[in-house]
């Protein structure tokens, strides 16, 4: 009997998992963007000396900012150097460092990659989508979004993410108050070990983003009643 029971119950509990997520994929539609800039940067430079930077701006894209500075040492036998580079395309943002030193000789390097955004918000749901990954180095590289209100002049999410990860995060956002979204990524490098040396970081992110007409728990407690409801109706069935 519980086994004809549970039979019973499984093509209502899988209409009951898709009533769950179709709010969520279906209803959920592009960000309304009012504003959209995109920021590449990169930095070098060897002992506070020699050097170099490049900083563009989108929001056409693709964007790439590099910046490379070298010294001859040791007798000009060896030539240590520090390069940076920074990249946003339409499938994502990657940035890469590289350091190298040479007794008390050494490179520092700095990438980011950014975007701001703008919005107002006509639905009480923003979703961030997002994939992270990269060789992460005594917390030296990190992605990072915030998420301001403009109009109540308040904070509503704020994280820095130090390790490879995958996830959504859903932020309620007022109906009708300006939103600005800022996220992306940062490296910084300093290679001040004695000797010969070298570090090299790479780090990736892709990511959507989306709004969507329901809270997420308001979606749960409805579908929640109609298992609940359901299950009532099966056991009087039974």
């Amino acid at each position: 009997m519980k086994n004809t029971g549970l039979r019973k119950s499984l093509p209502f509990l899988f209409i009951t998992m898709v009533l769950l997520f179709i709010p969520i994929i279906v209803f959920a539609y592009p960000v309304p963007w009012t504003t959209e800039s995109y920021r590449t940067y990169a930095y070098t430079d060897i002992d506070g000396a020699l050097a170099n930077s490049e900083e563009n701006f989108g929001p056409l894209l693709p964007i790439t900012a590099s910046a490379l500075s070298t010294k001859p040492v040791g007798s000009g036998y060896f030539i240590i150097g520090s390069y940076a580079h920074s990249e946003i395309t339409s499938s994502g943002m990657t940035i890469e460092t590289r350091a190298n030193g040479y007794g008390d000789v050494a490179g520092r390097n700095v990438a980011d990659t950014s975007f701001t955004g703008i919005f107002t918000a006509s639905a009480p749901l923003f979703q961030y989508s997002f994939s992270y990954s990269g060789d992460q180095d005594v917390d030296r590289g990190f992605t990072f979004i915030t998420i301001d209100d403009l109009t109540a002049s308040t904070t509503l999410f704020s994280q820095n993410i130090t390790t490879d990860s995958t996830n959504i995060f859903a932020i309620d956002t007022p109906v009708g108050h300006s939103i600005r979204v800022y996220y992306g990524m940062s490296i910084g490098v300093l290679d001040s070990y004695p000797g010969l040396a070298s570090n090299n970081l790479t780090q990736s992110l892709t990511y959507s983003t989306a709004v969507a007409p329901e809270p997420v728990s308001s979606i749960l407690f409805v579908t929640g009643g109609a298992l609940l409801a359901g299950r009532r109706f099966l056991r009087r069935k039974a």
